[in-house]
């Protein structure tokens, strides 16, 4: 559907603010020095049946970010009942998991996909010191790695990125202090999109300032469908995974002391690398 002429170009006046403020602030930063003091950091990715995105992605992220010395891509297969993808990635990420730019886990025996233990999964397995999502269909662009480095670099923000259709909101990159001192993502919210729109939510309130993405060499994706994304959801009523997400967004935010997961989130027993067996 066309938006109105007036709705659009207030959408282009707000994107031309945006970038202009990103662009101050990204210049503040290099002349602080933020850029030269690298943090570690871990790209995550789950995948249940998304082989044909990570041939498009996964190499080319690694490329563009190959002079990035603290990086590592961990991903995460969720029971992925295709074999062919262990199998392309034995072969085509060899020489990566040798080196330790890429980490493998398997997590068996999960007929579904559940978005958010997914990622507190992967987030618990990776080394980094900021965690950031990305999602089988995105690519990061040339400089990621330095560029989320820097932005966090104060000690008080995370980085979200932009809810516009795109596929790029799960884009969410995060101290691993701040991760762990919220709980995680709520791994009772359903369904895709939820958990992200929940999690930042919490950021938000806790204080912590959101940094958006604007700069369009971040924000490539590849455009599908969202029955691929839905295809092993726990549940099939959307109504109904909108009522109960809505009701626990609502109890995290009126007491910000309760974790939504407890003590216990992001666990699981997976296959590192395919050899040895961890259990986080």
């Amino acid at each position: 559907m066309k938006l109105p002429r007036g709705t659009r170009l207030k959408a282009s006046l707000k994107r031309v603010v945006n970038n202009r403020q990103g662009y101050i602030r990204d210049l503040q930063l290099r002349l602080n020095g933020a850029y030269r003091n690298k943090q570690s950091v871990s790209f995550c990715t789950g995948v249940k049946n998304r082989l044909e995105h990570l041939r498009q992605t996964v190499l080319k992220n690694l490329e563009d970010n190959q002079h990035y010395p603290l990086m590592e891509i961990v991903i995460l297969n969720y029971n992925c009942p295709d074999p062919n993808t262990e199998k392309w990635v034995k072969s085509e990420l060899a020489e990566f998991i040798k080196s330790g730019r890429v980490s493998y886990y398997r997590l068996p025996d999960t007929p579904t996909y559940k978005f958010a233990h997914a990622k507190n999964l992967a987030f618990n397995l990776a080394k980094g010191d900021i965690l950031c999502n990305v999602d089988a269909d995105n690519f990061i662009g040339q400089g990621f790695a330095n560029y989320i480095s820097a932005q966090l670099s104060d000690g008080n923000s995370y980085i979200a990125g932009p809810r516009d259709g795109r596929g790029l909101a799960g884009r969410v990159a995060i101290k691993r202090e701040h991760f762990e001192l919220t709980g995680g993502y709520d791994e009772r919210i359903i369904d895709w999109g939820g958990d992200d729109v929940e999690f930042t939510s919490r950021l938000d309130k806790l204080g912590l300032k959101r940094r958006q993405v604007h700069n369009e060499r971040f924000l490539g994706s590849i455009k599908h469908s969202d029955d691929l994304r839905t295809l092993y959801s726990e549940y099939s009523d959307k109504w109904l995974t909108a009522e109960i997400n809505t009701q626990y967004r609502e109890q995290n935010q009126a007491d910000l002391t309760l974790k939504p997961n407890g003590h216990s989130y992001g666990h699981g027993t997976v296959q590192r690398n395919f050899s040895e067996w961890v259990t986080v």
